[in-house]
C-alpha cells in the first residue's frame, strides 16, 4: 500500500495560497517597479512550481509501481489530466472565437492568427495563466515512465541534465551571455516561443518530474541525504548566481530558472516528505479540495473580485491587491466548505458516516 505523506498535502495547500498571492499581489507589484533587479534574488527561491513537479513525479512513480498494470495506470493518470485540461482549453478557445466574431475579425487572416494564438495557448502558455505547467507535467510523466520502466534511469538522468543545461542557456543564469554571443538565435517570435517551450517541457517538466520519479525509486537513500552540505552548497550557489546576474544583466521576464533552483527544490522536498502531522491526515480531504479549487478557480475569482470592486490590475495599489488576494482565498475557503457540506449531506442521505469515510480516504491516499 502506498505511504501517506502529510507534508505533501500541506505543501499543496500552502503552495496554492502562495500562487494566489503571487498572481494577485506579487507579480502586479513587481511589474510596477522601475528597478526590477530585486527579482534576481527570487529566481533561485522559485521552488513552488518545481515542488509541484517533484511531488507529481514522486506520486506517479508510487502509483504505477503499486498498480496491477503500470502502463494502464499511467494511461489513466494522463487521460484524467488531459481530459480536464482539454475541457478548459475548449472553454478558452470558445471564448477567443466568440471574441473574434463579435469584433468582426472573422477573415481568413484573422482566423489563421487566432489558430496560432490558440495553439500557443494550449501547448506553451497554458489555456489560463495557472495552467501552463500541465502539458510539461504530462510530458515529464510519460518520458520518465518510458525510461524508468525499462530500467533506463541513467538515460533519464542524462536527458534531464541536457534539458536543464539547454534551458539555462536560454532562460537561466548564463542566458545573457548566450544571447550576447548569438543574438540572431533569439530575435524572432518563433525563436522566443521555441525557447519558452524548451524551458517549460525540458527545464521544468522533464527535469523536476524526472527528479521526483528518481527520488521515489530511491526514497530511503534520499531520506539519508546529508542535508547540511547540500544546504551550504545551495546557499553559496544561489548567492553567487544572484550577485552575478545583479551585476551583469538587466532583469527581464525571460529569466525563469537558476542552477540553484534544483538543489533548493530538493531541499524543500526533503523537508516535505519528513513532515509528520496527524492533523493534516485528519483533514486530508478538506485540504486537497481546497488546493484543487484554489488552483483552478483563483484566476477567475481574482478577475471577478476586481470586476465587483471596479478595479483593474493597472490601477490597483498594494493594499488593494492584498485585499483582492485575501478575498480570493476566502472565496476558495467558502467553496471548499460548501463542497464538504454537500458531500456530508450526501453521505448522511446514504446512511454513511462522513467522519469515518474521510479518515479511511486519508489513510489510503498517497
Amino acid at each position: 500500500m502506498r505511504s501517506y505523506y502529510p507534508g505533501i498535502t500541506l505543501f499543496k495547500a500552502l503552495g496554492c495560497v502562495l500562487v494566489v498571492f503571487s498572481h494577485g499581489l506579487i507579480i502586479p507589484f513587481m511589474a510596477t517597479l522601475d528597478n526590477r533587479q530585486l527579482s534576481f534574488a527570487g529566481l533561485s527561491l522559485g521552488t513552488i512550481v518545481p515542488g509541484f513537479y517533484l511531488i507529481a513525479g514522486f506520486l506517479a512513480y508510487q502509483g504505477w509501481t503499486h498498480a496491477a498494470q503500470a502502463g494502464a495506470y499511467v494511461r489513466r493518470y494522463v487521460a484524467r489530466i488531459a481530459l480536464v485540461y482539454g475541457l478548459l482549453c475548449l472553454l478558452n478557445t470558445g471564448r477567443q472565437i466568440a471574441g473574434a466574431v463579435l469584433h468582426g475579425d472573422a477573415s481568413a487572416g484573422g482566423l489563421q492568427a487566432l489558430g496560432k494564438k490558440v495553439a500557443l495557448r494550449i501547448f506553451i502558455e497554458g489555456a489560463y495563466q495557472q495552467l501552463w505547467f500541465i502539458p510539461p507535467l504530462i510530458f515529464g510523466v510519460l518520458v520518465s515512465y518510458a525510461l524508468v520502466s525499462r530500467g533506463r534511469e541513467r538515460h533519464l538522468i542524462g536527458l534531464a541534465a541536457t534539458a536543464l543545461a539547454a534551458a539555462e542557456c536560454v532562460a537561466g543564469t548564463p542566458s545573457g551571455l548566450v544571447r550576447a554571443a548569438w543574438p540572431a538565435l533569439f530575435g524572432t517570435e518563433g525563436a522566443h516561443m521555441a525557447a519558452k517551450a524548451l524551458v517549460n517541457y525540458g527545464g521544468f517538466g522533464l527535469v523536476f518530474v524526472g527528479a521526483g520519479v528518481l527520488l521515489a525509486g530511491h526514497e530511503e537513500a534520499f531520506k539519508r541525504l546529508p542535508v547540511r552540505p547540500l544546504l551550504a552548497f545551495t546557499v553559496l550557489l544561489a548567492a553567487a548566481e544572484t550577485v552575478f546576474l545583479w551585476e551583469t544583466a538587466d532583469w527581464s521576464d525571460d529569466y525563469r530558472l537558476a542552477f540553484s533552483t534544483l538543489p533548493a527544490s530538493l531541499l524543500l522536498f526533503y523537508g516535505i516528505v519528513r513532515i509528520r502531522w496527524d492533523a493534516v491526515r485528519r483533514h486530508h480531504r478538506m485540504l486537497n479540495r481546497f488546493s484543487l479549487l484554489t488552483f483552478f478557480a483563483h484566476t477567475l475569482l481574482i478577475k471577478l473580485s476586481l470586476l465587483a470592486l471596479g478595479w483593474t490590475y493597472v490601477e490597483t495599489n498594494v493594499p488593494q491587491e492584498l485585499l483582492v488576494s485575501c478575498l480570493t482565498l476566502a472565496q476558495c475557503g467558502a467553496l471548499t466548505y460548501a463542497w464538504m457540506r454537500l458531500d456530508a449531506m450526501s453521505l448522511r442521505g446514504r446512511g454513511k458516516y462522513p467522519a469515518r469515510e474521510e479518515t479511511t480516504a486519508a489513510s489510503r491516499a498517497g
